[in-house]
């Protein structure tokens, strides 16, 4: 049989049990009460599936705060009839502690000072789980600009950049696009045209001849040749030593710049395709010449010009030896004739030097260089 004095036990009981349990919650809920916190936010142009309130705020990977808030800058800032921005906002709280900075004051000139070096904001994959959180981290400001906004933002701004998935992404669905494109093309005729060509090339020189051909690459092969003992001295060189460091160094400035230019990647696959189409129309028009008369009558009479070119290089090498040989024997008269040459060149100068005086003398005198001068004074005879 339950007694009353049981009834008044069980319920300080329960009166006590629940006191204990919300003090325990009081406890344990007042650190987030007290502690300090900074309010930012930022928007992202892009999907953020993935990040969900309280998912954590990463400052160049230390979790500083998480994020408070998701939704639309539509409503909050804009008017979703009378704008097109579809930006998603991002609200986060981020905590005093683990933050250098004593207010928030300080906090925002920091984070705007920041902001002009590249710092921005992206949502980033936890690996496969699909998960993501919100990393701050400096990039480069020139490829990653600022969205436009035409509000004030309430709390500490930092502007977003695209995630790293984005943008492979869109990479990939760039030059998948492209490459769809380009098998669109008639790659089969453009190979055909060119194999064709490679057969016209083969018969015409069957029909050429292989003896001045043969002439012609022979020489060529003993040109490499030299060229190649010419490269063997130079890598023989002290100075060749440094050349593979040196390559090093170029491949990694290269590789940096390869990555750096990503999306010149595309623009490169689409001048691919473009000069696909070149090269096709360019076989089509090898292939039409090749197969023409005159070209075929003008590659037969390749073997009788390197012949006549050798002839003449023959010739021209006798005709520049007999020219040294007068040349030198030209040099030696006039090395034995050297007294005689200048008893010349000084009459000669005399000669220059009275017709320059005889010329002056008719300037001043015409009649006199031309009748004589004139006859003396005849003294008068008086008649004593």
């Amino acid at each position: 049989m339950i007694r009353k004095t049981d009834y008044f036990k069980l319920g300080v009981y329960v009166i006590c049990g629940l006191g204990l349990i919300l003090l325990v919650v009081l406890v344990l809920g007042a650190g987030e009460y007290l502690k300090t916190t900074y309010s930012l936010e930022t928007y992202v142009d892009e999907s953020v599936n993935g990040l969900e309130i309280g998912s954590p705020v990463k400052y160049r990977g230390v979790k500083v705060g998480s994020v408070t808030e998701i939704g639309f800058v539509n409503g909050r800032y804009v008017d979703v009839m009378d704008s097109d921005v579809r930006y998603v906002y991002i609200g986060c709280s981020l905590e005093q502690k683990s933050l250098p900075y004593e207010s928030e004051e300080q906090f925002g000139q920091a984070m705007a000072r920041d902001v002009k070096n590249g710092l921005r904001a992206r949502t980033v994959s936890l690996g496969l789980t699909g998960q993501k959180f919100l990393g701050l981290d400096f990039v480069d400001p020139d490829k990653n600009p600022v969205l436009k906004i035409s509000w004030k933002p309430k709390s500490i701004y930092v502007p977003s950049a695209p995630s790293i998935m984005s943008r492979v992404e869109q990479a990939v669905a760039t030059i998948s696009g492209t490459l769809e494109s380009i098998n669109k093309e008639d790659i089969k005729g453009i190979v055909e045209a060119v194999k064709s060509a490679s057969e016209n090339l083969s018969s015409m020189f069957d029909k050429a001849g292989s003896s001045g051909i043969g002439d012609l690459l022979k020489a060529n092969l003993e040109q490499t040749r030299r060229m190649f003992a010419r490269l063997n001295d130079l890598l023989k060189a002290p100075g060749a030593e440094s050349l593979i460091p040196d390559a090093s160094r170029a491949a990694a400035g290269i590789r940096r710049v390869v990555e750096d230019s990503g999306g010149d990647l595309v623009v490169a696959v689409k001048d691919a395709r473009e000069a696909i189409a070149g090269l096709k129309s360019s076989a089509a028009r090898i292939d039409k010449y090749l197969s023409s008369p005159k070209a075929e009558k003008r590659m037969a009479s390749l073997a009788e010009t390197m012949a006549n070119v050798n002839e003449a290089s023959v010739k021209l090498k006798s005709a520049v030896t007999r020219l040294h040989e007068v040349l030198g024997r030209i040099n030696g008269v006039l090395a034995g004739q050297q007294e005689n040459v200048q008893g010349i060149m000084e009459n000669t100068r005399m000669l220059i030097e009275n017709l320059k005086e005889l010329s002056g003398e008719v300037k001043r005198y015409p009649s006199g260089a031309i009748f004589g001068p004139p006859p003396g004074k005849v003294k008068a005879v008086s008649d004593e």
